[in-house]
């Protein structure tokens, strides 16, 4: 949660750990990643900013945020849904899109993304600004089958 000068909530992201209790919907089953315990799965989900917000640096405040807690709670995978006109932003945070865009039936169009979050090298190599991000903390030896599907979905 991102409060203003006042002390209002102005911002907030939700996390969820598939160890407690979030799935992949049905529609992507089996999911490409079935390997990766749960409890380094999180859904990340309502990243959401007020509209006078929009513009400023509070979302990547929470991006930020919401990477530095996955490293801190030993996630490697973070899953997330979101509307088609925002994969370009998530993209250049190093999330990967990993099937086509679908119709949810509660929150319409949604394309379905992850974001490996100790793939360092990829970071960098987009220039992403989570490279910068990790910056201090713990980053585990990549896993070479992430590696591997994030290079698929890449292709893809």
């Amino acid at each position: 949660v991102a409060r203003d000068e006042a002390g209002v909530i102005c911002g907030a992201v939700r996390i969820k750990l598939a160890s407690n209790g979030w799935e992949l919907p049905e529609a992507f089953q089996p999911a490409p990643w079935q390997w990766v315990a749960p409890e380094h799965i999180a859904h990340v989900s309502r990243l959401m900013v007020e509209k006078s917000k929009h513009g400023s640096v509070l979302t990547a405040l929470l991006c930020k945020a919401s990477y530095q807690w996955g490293l801190v709670n030993r996630v490697y995978l973070y899953v997330i849904f979101c509307a088609p006109g925002l994969v370009s932003m998530f993209k250049r945070n190093g999330y990967l899109q990993f099937q086509d865009v679908y119709i949810c039936q509660y929150a319409g169009k949604q394309a379905p993304m992850c974001l490996y979050l100790h793939n360092l090298e990829y970071f960098e190599r987009i220039k992403s600004p989570v490279y910068e991000w990790a910056t201090g903390y713990p980053i585990s030896e990549p896993d070479s089958g992430l590696v591997n599907l994030m290079e698929k979905f890449l292709a893809s």
